[in-house]
């Protein structure tokens, strides 16, 4: 962490704690009043078919500020101009880092369009969609789905959740007078989705450096009010400078829920002397070291130096030393194996049993909170699916293909399937088989990928688009740039690593049968599903996708969505243990 990140939060630590003591709140409540709040503004304005846009990209610059500078958010980004891939990479990120946070605010600006069928249902259109033009892809393969956006946002069960879709700004050159302005789509009691304008209605793009709705906006999200006041505001503003547009909302968020904080700001007449509080923090402190190492980072010459150093040792004495895990080993018994129980089944490799460490290098690149602690496990010999299960082998025991490639193939993955659907699927399989068919655990998924490896991937320190399908234009540790082929391909396309294993790393990412934990403390380490805890409304995914950047391909690397979500990004593949 920087050291202007480390001053920032010993600041805002201590004004809580200040804010707190004259409301009587004891100090450890006062550390929790510095919420974690983030945001993401995507502006598209320079489209290469649609009509080009002027503001949304000032728009989304304009209320970043004020989001940043203003309501004091702590981890804010913006993002200009993207294509599809890029748009869905993004929002994959996002979503990762707003697990935990109190508040979230996902704000889009450019074009947007409602599908023109019984389901009205909303999209937010990247610079390279093409509707509408003949030979051009379904809207579902070159937008955002706008309800999918929402129900993602929707399962982080933050405080406050706002999705403002400040889209539909004169229409795109290829849309149908039926596909005019969004459909409402509803809300829920923590989230609101706002609209720059009614339902099927038009947003200006306004002439001067900024749209009315996100001018209006930007000033709203500044009075001292709760935020459905605050967007109250903004409806009366925008249409008395845009007669005719008529921002709304839907939602049951609570009449009293802010956005930002309620208090007022830091102002020199307050005379906190934030060094004095910061050092109260680390003095405090129990358990955690955290707050003796944010003074320390934060005052190198600090008054309470040679104190802040002799509270953190004694805080560090106190803490339990990690355990240093085991090196890892493999037995090689039946390894590569290839099962394959009936006509309909997926080819299975007999994986055999051994430990491993499970989680993060401390010398990965890209890695994150969620794959730690590092920790040993012990893993029983068991089989995995040799590809992800395919198109193919989904339709003979279903008899349909979600997919959204099928154009792929009947050897390419199956995709757009959820973990529920996945399980009915199973399900099936295993009455046509005999077998006991299933998902594999999130610590089988990660030994079977490794294949007996310690490096962040299974082809080394780096990866390349030669040996997986993932975004070629991104690179990891040094690795050459290559073909980003936007799509799914064919099953075992890839070399196999030791274990007989194709695709472990891209193509799809992968479910796994575990509950989504935030880390892996309290984790089994005999290599059983984590079921019990956690948060019990998303389930893990492993591997990465096409769309990916190489460090989502990391066998350390760890992803979440709702069991009933799908997506083109998303497939499986089977195992079982009885031999």
């Amino acid at each position: 962490m920087s050291h202007l990140a480390h001053l920032m939060r010993t600041f805002l630590l201590a004004l809580c704690t200040l804010i707190c003591a004259l409301l009587g709140v004891s100090a450890a409540q006062a550390q929790t009043a510095a919420p974690k709040r983030v945001a993401l503004l995507i502006g598209n304005a320079d489209y290469q078919t649609e009509n080009k846009l002027r503001n949304p990209v000032r728009d989304a610059e304009l209320l970043a500020g004020v989001l940043k500078d203003k309501l004091r958010f702590s981890d804010v980004r913006i993002e200009r101009n993207l294509g599809i891939a890029a748009m869905d990479r993004v929002i994959d990120d996002f979503i990762q880092l707003a697990r935990g946070a109190d508040s979230v605010v996902f704000y889009y600006s450019g074009h947007g369009m409602k599908r023109a069928a019984d389901d009205r249902r909303n999209f937010l259109l990247p610079v390279d969609a093409s509707v509408g033009r003949p030979g051009s892809l379904d809207v579902e393969r070159q937008a955002v789905d706008a309800q999918r956006l929402r129900d993602r946002l929707k399962s982080l069960g933050a405080r406050v959740t706002l999705l403002i879709l400040d889209a539909c700004r004169n229409g795109p050159v290829g849309s149908k007078s039926g596909d005019k302005g969004l459909a409402r789509m509803g809300g829920s009691n923590q989230l609101l989705v706002a609209y720059a304008t009614e339902e099927d209605q038009v947003a200006a793009d306004g002439s001067g450096t900024n749209s009315p709705y996100a001018r209006a906006l930007a000033l709203a999200l500044q009075r001292p009010e709760p935020l459905l006041q605050q967007l109250d505001w903004v409806a009366d503003e925008v249409e008395k400078e845009v007669p005719g547009q008529k921002p709304t909302r839907d939602g049951n968020l609570r009449a009293t829920a802010w956005l930002g904080s309620p208090f007022a700001p830091v102002t020199p007449d307050n005379r906190v002397s934030i060094e004095d509080e910061a050092w109260a923090l680390c003095r405090s402190a129990s358990g955690s070291a955290v707050a003796c190492e944010d003074y320390l980072s934060a005052y190198p010459q600090g008054r309470y130096l040679p104190l802040a150093r002799t509270r953190l040792r004694e805080l560090r004495e106190t803490q339990p030393a990690p355990q240093r895990p085991s090196p890892p080993t493999v037995s090689t018994v039946a390894a590569g194996q290839v099962v394959k129980d009936c006509d309909v089944c997926p080819e299975l490799v007999v994986i055999p049993g051994g430990s491993f460490v499970m989680g993060l290098s401390a010398s990965e690149t890209g890695r994150a909170s969620d794959e730690r602690p590092q920790r040993a496990v012990a893993v029983k010999g068991f089989l995995l699916g040799k590809y992800e299960v395919t198109q193919g082998e989904w339709k003979a025991v279903m008899g349909s293909n979600p997919s959204g490639f099928k154009d792929c193939g009947d050897r390419c993955p199956v995709e757009e399937v959820s973990w529920n659907e996945v399980q009915e699927y199973l399900k099936r399989l295993n009455a046509k088989s005999g077998k006991a068919y299933r998902l594999a655990s999130e610590a089988e998924w990660e030994y079977a990928a490794r294949a007996g490896t310690t490096t962040p991937f299974s082809t080394g320190q780096t990866i390349t688009a030669a040996q997986a399908n993932f975004d070629g234009n991104y690179t990891y540790n040094g690795g050459p740039k290559g073909e980003y082929r936007s799509k799914t391909v064919t099953v075992g396309s890839f070399g196999a690593n030791i274990f007989g294993l194709h695709d472990m790393h891209g193509n799809v990412w992968e479910w796994v049968q575990d509950a989504w934990h935030d880390n892996y403390s309290g984790a089994p380490s005999d290599g059983s599903a984590w079921m019990n805890g956690g948060d019990q409304s998303r389930r893990v995914l492993r591997g990465g996708s096409w769309s990916s950047t190489p460090h989502r391909l990391r066998s350390a690397s760890r992803f979440f969505d709702a069991p009933d979500d799908r997506s083109e990004t998303v497939g499986f593949r089977v195992a079982r243990t009885d031999f």
